[in-house]
C-alpha cells in the first residue's frame, strides 16, 4: 500500500505537473480506461480514434488495444474530482497486484463522469468494509454512451448510436482483458455491469472462455439490456469454465428494458418474468444453484420511480451485494442461506420464469 501511495504521488508530479497535486489527503481513488475521447477536461461520449503509429500509450509498437486511455479520478476534501490520465505500464503499476478487483462497465444514457461518481459509491463502501484504501481496487471501463430515456421518440432516435458504439467497443474492452490478466495473473474479477454494458460483459467473458484465460469469479448484471435467450445460453456457456457464478438483478416494469424491447421485438434479460434467465427451465429442470436471479422490484419502484432502471447506486442493499461479492465476503446464496434482506421464491411446480429470490424491502434504503 506505501508503494502505491508513492505512486500515486509520483504521478501526480511527473504525468499531471506539481501544480495539480494534492492540496489534502485525497479520498477514495477510482482507476478507469476509456475508449472515449478526452475533451482537455474530460472525456465525453465521442469515440477516441488512434492514429496509425506510436499508440496513446507511447509502445514501442502499434498495439491492439491503441483506442484504449487509462488513469485514475480522486476526489479532494470539497468533493471536487480530478482526472489524472496515466501511461498503461503506471496504471498497473498503481494497481499493484491485489487479492480482489472490480470492473464496472456502465450502461447507456451515461458519459464516464457518471459513470465514475457512482464507482466511487462502490469503492468508497469496500474502502469502509476492508478498512484499507484501495484494497480492492475498482475499474471503470467507459464506452461512448449517451441514448437519452426522457421520452420513446428520443430513446429510438439516439438507442442505435449506443448500440453501434457498444459494439465498436468491444474489441477493446477484450484488449483491456488480455493485459489485465497478464498483468494482475492473481488476481480475482469481478465484473458488474448495468443495462446495455451486460453486452460488452458477456463478449469480454466469451472472449476469456475463448482463450482459455479467465480470472473473473463473479458476474453481477444489472437490469441487463440483452437479448434473454442469448444471454441465458451465453452464462450457461460461461459457468463451465470461466465463471463461479452469476448474479441478476432485474424487474419487470423496467421502463427503458420496455422500450428496448420494444425496439428489438425481443425480452431483455433484465426483464425477469418475460422469458426464463437459465437454460431448460420450460423443459422442467431446476434453477442452477450458481445462479442468483434477484426481483428488484420495490427498490427499483422507491430509488428509481421514473424508470426503475438506475436504482442501484441508491440502495444500500444492492451497494451492499455487489461490494460484498467483490471482497469474497458473500457467497452465491441458496435457498436455505440467503443474504439479509433477500427472500427466496419456492418455484417447485410452476412454469414462469420466476426468480430465485426478491428483496423484502420496499423503501429506498
Amino acid at each position: 500500500m506505501l508503494l502505491r501511495a508513492f505512486l500515486v504521488w509520483l504521478c501526480c508530479i511527473f504525468a499531471v505537473g506539481c501544480d495539480r497535486a494534492f492540496a489534502a489527503v485525497p479520498t477514495t481513488t477510482v482507476f478507469y480506461v476509456t475508449d472515449q475521447r478526452f475533451n482537455g477536461n474530460s472525456y465525453d461520449e465521442e469515440r477516441f480514434t488512434f492514429y496509425v503509429g506510436n499508440c496513446a500509450n507511447e509502445d514501442d509498437v502499434r498495439s491492439d488495444d491503441c483506442a484504449l486511455q487509462y488513469g485514475y479520478v480522486q476526489w479532494d476534501e470539497h468533493g471536487t474530482e480530478r482526472y489524472y490520465p496515466v501511461k498503461r505500464k503506471i496504471f498497473y503499476s498503481m494497481l499493484g497486484q491485489p487479492q480482489h478487483a472490480l470492473l464496472f462497465i456502465h450502461g447507456f444514457n451515461e458519459d464516464l463522469r457518471r459513470a465514475v461518481e457512482e464507482a466511487r459509491y462502490i469503492a468508497g463502501r469496500i474502502d469502509v468494509k476492508t478498512g484499507v484504501r484501495s484494497s480492492v481496487p475498482v475499474i471503470v471501463y467507459g464506452w461512448p454512451a449517451r441514448a437519452a430515456t426522457f421520452s420513446r421518440i428520443a430513446f429510438e432516435a439516439e438507442y442505435p448510436n449506443d448500440e453501434t458504439n457498444n459494439g465498436w467497443s468491444k474489441l477493446h474492452l477484450r484488449a483491456f482483458y488480455r493485459y489485465f490478466v497478464n498483468a494482475e495473473s492473481t488476481t480475482s474479477l469481478t465484473v458488474a455491469a448495468h443495462s446495455l454494458g451486460n453486452a460488452l460483459a458477456v463478449d469480454m467473458l466469451l472472449f476469456a472462455r475463448e482463450t482459455g484465460n479467465s480470472n473473473v469469479s463473479h458476474l453481477i448484471s444489472i437490469e441487463p439490456d440483452v437479448d434473454t435467450q442469448t444471454y441465458a445460453e451465453s452464462i450457461d456457456l460461461l459457468r463451465r469454465g470461466t465463471l463461479q457464478d452469476v448474479t441478476v438483478y432485474g424487474n419487470q416494469l423496467d421502463t427503458a428494458l420496455y422500450l428496448s424491447q420494444h425496439l428489438h421485438a425481443h425480452c431483455r434479460a433484465g426483464q425477469i418474468y418475460c422469458e426464463p434467465l437459465y437454460v431448460g427451465q420450460y423443459s422442467g429442470n431446476p434453477m442452477p444453484g450458481w445462479l442468483n436471479v434477484i426481483d428488484a422490484q420495490g427498490v427499483a419502484n422507491a430509488c428509481d420511480p421514473g424508470f426503475g432502471h438506475s436504482y442501484y447506486i441508491k440502495s444500500d442493499i444492492v451497494l451492499n451485494d455487489i461490494t460484498d461479492l467483490a471482497t469474497g465476503k458473500a457467497p452465491i446464496m441458496t435457498k436455505d442461506k440467503p443474504r439479509e434482506h433477500f427472500k427466496y421464491t419456492d418455484e417447485s411446480g410452476k412454469t414462469r420464469p420466476v426468480p430465485h429470490f426478491w428483496i423484502d424491502v420496499r423503501g429506498c434504503e
